[in-house]
Formats: C-alpha cells, sequence, structure tokens
C-alpha cells in the first residue's frame, strides 16, 4: 500500500497497475472503458498483461495528467523498470531499465515494497527505491513523449545515511513543489520512520518521523504488513501512518496504528485508538482524512483481519470509531494492502476517494481485486 497504483485519467476513467501475485512476473492493467464512477466489476472491461521477465515485488503509477502512465517495476531480478503506458492506445511503449542494483529478497516476496514516485507540476518524475545494499536511492527523470525518450535529470543520490533502510516513499507538495521521501530505518533500535526533504533543489537533513518503536518482520517477505504510507495536503501538511511494534504492558500485540502530521518544521505522533496492518491514509479535495486498513480483534468494531475497515479523522483531531467498509463472505479474506488514489498532477475527481484492494482468501498468488470509493458526503 506504499506505491499508488490507482489512476483516474483526464478523461474520468480508472485504470489499475498490479502484479499477478506471488511468484508472477506478470504486470496486470484493468481499466474502466467509459467515464465515470464504475459500479460492477464488468465495468472494468479493459484489460492488457504484460511480462516483467522476471518476478514483480512491487509496482507504482506515476501519472503526467495526460495521456502517459509510468508503470515503475522492482524485480527479482534487481532491475527497477519504467514501462510507459498510453491510455489513448491502451498500450505500453518500450520499457527502460533505470537500474540493476534494486534489492531483491530471498523466499516469499509479496508486500516487500520497493518503489515509489511521483510527478511534479513541471512534469518531472521523482522515483525512489530500495537497493541492494539497503539503501534509499533517489532519481529524477524527464520524459519525451513524442520521441518515446526517458532522460535522468538527477541522480542517483543515496537518500538515507546509516543504511538498513527499506520500504521508501515519496510524495510532492502541492504547495510549493518539495520532495519529501521516508522510510523504515532498521539502523537503530527501536526501529524508526526517517524522512528527508528536498526544497529548492537542496535536501535537508535526516529527520525522526516516529515516536514509538515501528514494527518490522523478516517473515513472509520484508515487514510486510507495515507502511509508512504517506501524502501532502494542499496547504503542505505532511501525514503518515504507520504502526507500532509489539507491546511490552498488555496487551501483548502488534499493529496499533500512528498518524503523523509535519505542518512545518517538526513531526507529531499519535496514536488513533484502533489496530490495523497496512493502513494507507488518504485525502479528499475537503481535506478529510481517512486510513483505510483491516480489521482487527483488539477494536471496538471492525474485530476481524478478514474485513475491510475505514478510520476517519474527527474535524477536532480526534479520530471517530472505525467503520465497516467491506465484510468478508465465507473464505474471502481483505487481510492485504490497500492502494488509494492520489497524486500531485492528474489528481481528478479529488473530492471522491477511490481504492483498490484484494481478497486473499485464495491464497497471496491469487488475489481477487476490489475497487471501493468513499463519496464526497
Amino acid at each position: 500500500m506504499i506505491p499508488h497504483q490507482i489512476v483516474r485519467t483526464s478523461d474520468d476513467r480508472v485504470y489499475f497497475f498490479g502484479n499477478q501475485g506471488e511468484g508472477s512476473s506478470i504486470l496486470q492493467v484493468f481499466w474502466t472503458t467509459v467515464p465515470g464512477l464504475p459500479n460492477t466489476g464488468s465495468d472494468f472491461a479493459g484489460s492488457l498483461q504484460f511480462n516483467n521477465g522476471a518476478n514483480i515485488i512491487s509496482v507504482a503509477a506515476v501519472y503526467d495528467g495526460s495521456h502517459i502512465i509510468h508503470v515503475l517495476t522492482n524485480g527479482q531480478d534487481g532491475k527497477i523498470v519504467d514501462h510507459p503506458f498510453d491510455t489513448t492506445t491502451n498500450q505500453f511503449k518500450t520499457i527502460k531499465t533505470l537500474d540493476t542494483t534494486g534489492a531483491t529478497v530471498s523466499g516469499y516476496y509479496g508486500g516487500s515494497s520497493g518503489i515509489t514516485g511521483m510527478m511534479d507540476q513541471s512534469l518531472v518524475m521523482h522515483i525512489a527505491y530500495w537497493s541492494s545494499s539497503n539503501h534509499i536511492i533517489y532519481r529524477s527523470y524527464t520524459y519525451n513523449v513524442a520521441s518515446d525518450v526517458l532522460a535522468l535529470a538527477e541522480g542517483p543520490t543515496q537518500v538515507d545515511t546509516n543504511g538498513s533502510a527499506n520500504h521508501p516513499n515519496l510524495a510532492v507538495s502541492p504547495l510549493d513543489g518539495s520532495v519529501t521521501v521516508v522510510w523504515i530505518s532498521q539502523a537503530s533500535n527501536p526501529v524508526q520512520i526517517l524522512a528527508k526533504t528536498k526544497r529548492s533543489g537542496n535536501w535537508g537533513a535526516v529527520e525522526t518521523v516516529s515516536n514509538s518503536p515501528v514494527w518490522t518482520s523478516t517473515d513472509f517477505g520484508i515487514s510486510i504488513d507495515q507502511g509508512p504510507s504517506l501524502m501532502i495536503g494542499l496547504d503542505g501538511t505532511k501525514y503518515l501512518a504507520y504502526i507500532e511494534n509489539w507491546r511490552v504492558t498488555a496487551p501483548y500485540d502488534y499493529g496499533r496504528v500512528h498518524f503523523v502530521t509535519n505542518s512545518g518544521s517538526s513531526w507529531s505522533d499519535q496514536y488513533i485508538g484502533s489496530y490495523s496492518h497496512d493502513p494507507a491514509v488518504t485525502i479528499n479535495s475537503a481535506g478529510q482524512i481517512y486510513i483505510i486498513g483491516h480489521g482487527y480483534p483488539l477494536n471496538a468494531v471492525c474485530t476481524t483481519v478478514d474485513d475491510l475497515c475505514t478510520f476517519q479523522r474527527n474535524s477536532d483531531g480526534t479520530w471517530a470509531t472505525p467503520k465497516m467498509f467491506l465484510a468478508h463472505q465465507g473464505s474471502q479474506s481483505f487481510d492485504s494492502s490497500t492502494s488509494v488514489k492520489w497524486s500531485l498532477v492528474g489528481f481528478n475527481r479529488p473530492n471522491t476517494i477511490e481504492f483498490y484492494f484484494a481478497d486473499v482468501g485464495a491464497g497471496y498468488g491469487n488475489p481477487i481485486i476490489f475497487y471501493g470509493r468513499i463519496g464526497s458526503n
């Protein structure tokens, strides 16, 4: 749920990009063929598959606001790749290999997020990725649509200082165009969420985001239930969600959801009063903030990991009781990541929160994708 994999295009259609599942090199695309809000699965009548050549760890979609979506992947072959997708032809253009030193994962790897990107208002694409040396690497690119040429504008630049870094997330500010990269740092004990911001071409110092121990794990991938999920509001305020490590006092469990804000020079961290895994933060044009994730037995409501729930921030900064978004039926399980629509360029229908999530009841190699939305009311 770190990368944004759902895009609403300027002609009011929805596109989703993702890998087929655990153990697959197939990049999947689904899209709505008519403008408007989809109401049934059949509205996603368009589809395409692309063989990446190596199993895909994670996917991020970067939209230029017109008709090109840069579909970024990091694979088990160590390659960081851009697959430009043209929404006028619904075909991929020539793929571009950006680096061959991306991190790989032994054994299970699904959920081990390693690629993130976003377009700024000058149509410079900023990306950050997890390298084989366990550093976070930043690059930026310009793209000539007519000639299909991707040109390096800046980098590669190592963002972190001490290594043992993974799960990068990048966001561009609507206020001043600054670029913020956040990541999990296992270079300290307890584990932290750290950040660094580039303003006017210059990188600032590394900042500590979290004030509670951050959950990490090497079971079934690298910290597969963890964020950090990041976005930036119109006024430049940064919003981030992550989950806390196992508690040393009762209840002895992990998954307390933390919401962190930065409206200036410092980060303010609060526990929202609920548990989840994979909490994805999202915002609409009215500034209403939600966190989307599955339920948990320690919550007052939404008490099973198989149900999908929403957590809404009240206007006074407190958090409402969780609400059920979709209850599982039978063998269904929504114990998976949620990817939300958000970008600086091409953030269409901003009053409607749109996202996708997966039923993994049949296993992580056979996910069934769902589209969801929260309306402007």
